[in-house]
């Protein structure tokens, strides 16, 4: 058995005793999944329930990231229209266990198991999962009205949407491809000249700031209609753009569609069943969608993303084409489309009008 197979059963045998003491129950099988720099757990305990954990390294930093964390989750709650996780905690309660994971420290939270597939795994998304993706962006948002974070709580990182520009241009040189560097530059003098002037102005607000589609869940029921499940992952949270939120979630809705502007509208369709986009925010939905794009590939060329299979693979095999088609479009002419879609309801009459 190699070392990495004996450091990954060790691993186990920690979080599965250091989850079980949160729990309380005895964990019988743990599986490690994929994530960018945490380690994500899937245990199954006695009697078949199941939950998530999540190990991070244990700092002070780390340790006000995860409460601040906590305390966004339990204010979404559990709710019918944001179905998210909840936060276990055991009967004194603390929301975290610690381990030691190759002779370092190391907290574990542990979350409440969601149904469903994430939705990049979906061979296809229907207008009313669309539509579902813009509403619990909104919901979010709402959510997490006058949510304050600290003074220990980082106030940018490198997913930051209003940040992209500093951060691409750190990772560029990894683009090897000249179509994609002349996409990643076009969609850079987009924010220059629409979104940056306004972005002082925009409305702001704590929001997930990053709900795409690994962080969406679904399922599909007896009938073949797509239901959203869940909503994951709140480690990039941020008091930024509250626009962001929906920019964030369309431009991933806009993967693999012949037609991304009318994902993209469908789902602030959904946002605007929820909160009303002011005509500021329009105006710079369509840039900052393609912005996280362009950083989403920047970011995953940097990491080696051209390991087949590979998890930045994954993240980002569709990213590139999508943001070939965007460059061709005229802003101005998105900005008509998304104005002219702007709050009106999401049709439900075409569960089975897929866009992919």
């Amino acid at each position: 058995m190699s070392k990495a197979s004996n450091g990954q059963i060790a691993s186990n045998v920690a979080v599965a005793a250091a989850a079980a003491e949160l729990l309380g129950c005895v964990i019988e099988r743990v599986a490690q999944l994929g994530g960018e720099f945490n380690r994500t757990y899937h245990l199954t305990a006695e009697g078949g329930r199941r939950f998530i954990a999540k190990t991070i390294p244990d700092d002070d930093v780390e340790r006000a990231q995860v409460r601040w964390q906590h305390d966004l989750l339990d204010r979404c709650g559990p709710s019918s229209d944001l179905p998210t996780p909840s936060v276990m905690r055991d009967p004194s309660g603390s929301d975290t266990a610690t381990l030691s994971l190759d002779a370092d420290p190391w907290l574990v939270s542990c979350y409440s198991w969601l149904p469903g597939r994430i939705v990049g795994e979906l061979p296809c998304h229907t207008a009313d999962l669309l539509a579902a993706w813009g509403r619990a962006a909104g919901h979010m948002v709402v959510a997490l009205e006058g949510m304050t974070p600290g003074p220990e709580i980082r106030t940018t990182h490198e997913w930051d949407l209003l940040a992209a520009p500093r951060a691409i241009a750190m990772h560029f040189d990894a683009v090897a491809d000249d179509e994609g560097r002349r996409s990643v530059e076009t969609v850079l003098q987009w924010f220059d000249d629409i979104v940056a002037p306004r972005r002082t102005d925009l409305p702001r607000s704590v929001i997930h700031q990053d709900l795409n589609d690994h962080n969406i869940l679904a399922e599909v029921d007896s009938s073949g209609v797509q239901l959203l499940t869940g909503v994951i992952d709140f480690t990039d949270a941020l008091l930024t753009a509250r626009v962001s939120e929906v920019a964030i979630a369309g431009a991933y809705a806009m993967l693999r569609k012949p037609d991304p502007v009318a994902a993209l509208a469908t789902v602030v369709n959904g946002f605007g069943e929820v909160v009303e986009l002011t005509e500021l925010e329009v105006s710079v939905l369509f840039p900052m969608a393609a912005l996280r794009l362009a950083l989403n590939g920047v970011t995953w060329a940097s990491r080696n993303a051209a390991i087949q299979g590979g998890y930045g693979w994954k993240r980002s095999q569709h990213t590139w084409s999508t943001l070939a088609q965007l460059v061709a479009l005229d802003p101005r002419e998105v900005l008509d489309t998304l104005q002219g879609h702007r709050g009106r309801p999401s049709s439900t009459d075409h569960q089975d009008d897929r866009l992919a």
